[in-house]
């Protein structure tokens, strides 16, 4: 098992298979566009909402939606927010994380507090093989 060497004190009790990465963010990117396609490739991210939407077999929700007061144009319903999970880094393995419960938090109308409504996702580790 590898260490990662994030402090040397922390040598030996940090191992690579405990740390898991996420990537997350409001990239204001749909997920059928080029950018999506290479952040997706440059970091071999899996789509936590997507993956998490197939699995219990339910539409992805919008975070940009017209239905929110804050924003500017008819017909934005799409999801511009992720969170991508990195399952390895360089030559390193991380820790696998899976979805559990997904929602996508919407405030009342004229009550929002950002034109994105926020994702609210478990995450627990992916049991070992």
């Amino acid at each position: 098992m590898k260490t990662l060497l994030l402090d040397p004190a922390l040598q030996g009790l940090t191992k690579i298979d405990n740390i898991a990465m996420v990537l997350i963010g409001d990239f204001n990117i749909p997920s059928n566009s080029k950018w999506y396609n290479q952040i997706t490739e440059l970091f071999a991210a899996r789509d936590l909402h997507a993956e998490f939407c197939k699995n219990v077999r339910r539409p992805e929700e919008a975070t940009y939606s017209s239905e929110n007061s804050l924003v500017l144009w008819n017909d934005a319903d799409q999801r511009i927010d992720y969170c991508w999970a990195i399952d390895r880094l360089d030559d390193y393995e991380l820790m696998k994380l899976d979805v559990v419960d997904l929602d996508v938090l919407k405030q009342a109308r004229g009550e929002e507090l950002s034109d994105h409504w926020a994702q609210l996702f478990t995450v627990v580790p992916r049991p070992s093989k």
